[in-house]
Parts: C-alpha cells; structure tokens; sequence
C-alpha cells in the first residue's frame, strides 16, 4: 500500500481511533495503489524481481521493469536457459544506473530468446511524498463518492454539480507521469 489507512482517515476528517471505516478505507488504498502500478507500469515499494530479456533486442544495456535499481543480484547469459554459476556475469563486467544494466566496452549479451536472466532489488524503500499524497487524495475521493458511484451529475433548483469522472484528478496524473515505465526505443 502506497499509504496508511490513518493518512486517508486524517486527510477526510475521521478520527484514527474510530476503526469503523478501516476495512472500507484500505481496500480502496489497495485498489488506488494497484490502480498507480498499473498507469505507471512498475512497482513502487522495494522488492526482488526476476526478469528475462532476449538477447538480440538488448546487445548490451537492459532496461529493467522496475525502478530505481538498488542491487544486482545476477545477470546471466545462457541460451539453454539453464542459468548455471558458469552462466553468471560477473559485476566487475557491467555497470547500474537507476534504470539500466549496461555491460562494459568488450561484452555483448548472446543473441537468443529470453536467454537473459536478471535478478535485482528495485523501488523505493520510503514511498516518495507526491505519491503517497495522491493516493491518499484518490482513495479520499473513492470514499467520498461511495454512495454515489454513478451519478455524474446532480440538478438541484437553480444550480448543478458536475462530478469529476476521469480514472484520476488532474494532479494525480502530473505525479504519475513522473513515475511512469516508459518503453524505450
């Protein structure tokens, strides 16, 4: 989860004592943090992935599903794809940014399918405050519209209220595009 039940109980005015709403509230919070893994295409909170690359679509630089990189714990190149220590790169072979594993000058990964194993420990060990602010504001919001979940529009004497029907607020995709897995070219 990508915020607290208390965070959205304070945000809304409920009193974190009061634990009528909890079960309520953190099903919303999982559902607005699948929904922000989903729109983003990656993990938020630091985990171990496992991922298969094929060889000929990254000659030497693998663009990794999740992060920032945190640790590297195996590359390795085997078209077999039994994965064996004598498969292993070695780290001393490659370089890590936040986003790549890049091999050094004199390496190139074998051509060959999903022949690329790469193990390693991507995300964030803090969830970073714009994310963990627009999820409490959209889990805020799914609570506050749970009993009008389809109504889009409310006429009342002499006015109306339009209700906000988009996936996210406007902000909520501001903070999401700076997260965003974009593919790379």
């Amino acid at each position: 989860m990508l915020c607290t039940v208390d965070n959205v109980k304070s945000y809304i005015g409920i009193n974190t004592i009061d634990s009528t709403e909890d079960a309520l509230i953190e099903t919303l919070i999982d559902a607005v943090s699948t929904m922000f893994v989903s729109y983003c295409g990656r993990g938020f909170e630091s985990a171990t992935y496992t991922e298969y690359y094929s060889g000929n679509d990254y000659p030497n630089t693998v663009y990794t599903n999740n992060f920032p990189i945190i640790t590297v714990s195996g590359i390795y190149d085997d078209t077999s794809w039994t994965f064996g220590s004598d498969t292993l790169i070695s780290g001393s072979n490659y370089m890590v940014d936040d986003i790549s594993i890049t091999l050094l000058p004199g390496y190139v990964f074998s051509a060959g399918k999903k022949n690329i194993k790469v193990i390693y420990t991507a995300g964030y060990s803090t969830i970073p405050s714009d994310i963990k602010q627009a999820c409490i504001e959209e889990a805020a919001r799914k609570y506050k519209r749970k009993d009008r979940i389809d109504i889009s529009a409310i006429s009342l004497s002499n006015e109306s209220i339009s209700m906000f029907s988009d996936e996210f607020l406007p902000a909520t995709k501001i903070v999401l595009n700076r997260y965003k897995r974009y593919g790379v070219c």
